[in-house]
């Protein structure tokens, strides 16, 4: 009797070792595996004016980072935006706030870079909105406030496809845009910049 018990106990504790070990085996085989986190120094860096930023920032994509991580969107008045200094000591800003400074730091950074406002529509209520878009090695991009965040997207070779693109992303039509240069200082119709009624195709 004890040699069958002995040999009935080892074989459920062979069964009990194997059965845990794929279980386990399982269990870990699928859970995704952890990424040790990569935090991007220039996130955390102190910044106090705008030849600071143009210093220590490089790219679009780290000042992008940045101001994510920094500064946050508010509602405001925004026809005469910060200045960049201004806008830097603020940590917040409009839309058009966080346009303006973007623009005016691709710009000195050496992009070819402009200002677009459009006007848009939305379930019968009229809007401001401001973009900046510029060229890299990759092609034509924007910058774009969305509820995440600040985000780079590559658009296309047409106003067309900006419009289309930036649609999509807010959900509202676009009805009138207008193109500024990045040293503009304020969002108002100048002579030789005016609002365009959009005409679709």
């Amino acid at each position: 009797m004890t040699k069958k018990l002995l040999l009935l106990t080892l074989f459920l504790l062979i069964f009990v070792v194997l059965f845990s070990s794929i279980l386990l085996f399982g269990v870990f085989e699928s859970r995704p595996p952890v990424k040790k986190e990569v935090v991007d120094r220039k996130v955390s860096l102190e910044i106090v004016n705008f030849k600071d930023a143009l210093s220590k920032l490089e790219t679009p994509q780290q000042l992008i980072d940045y101001l994510n991580y920094n500064f946050y969107i508010v509602a405001r008045e925004d026809i005469i935006p910060y200045s960049p200094d201004v806008f830097l000591q603020s940590k917040t800003g409009s839309h058009g706030d966080f346009a303006n400074f973007i623009a005016k730091f691709l710009d000195q950074k050496g992009y070819e870079t402009a200002l677009v406002r459009f006007k848009t529509l939305k379930e019968g209520r009229s809007d401001f909105h401001t973009v900046v878009v510029f060229r890299d090695k990759d092609g034509p991009k924007y910058i774009i406030p969305i509820p995440s965040g600040l985000r780079i997207i590559s658009y296309g070779w047409s106003f067309e496809e900006l419009f289309v693109s930036v649609e999509s992303i807010m959900g509202a039509q676009i009805t009138d845009y207008l193109i500024l240069p990045s040293h503009a200082t304020d969002f108002n119709e100048k002579p030789d910049f005016k609002w365009v009624s959009r005409k679709k195709f």
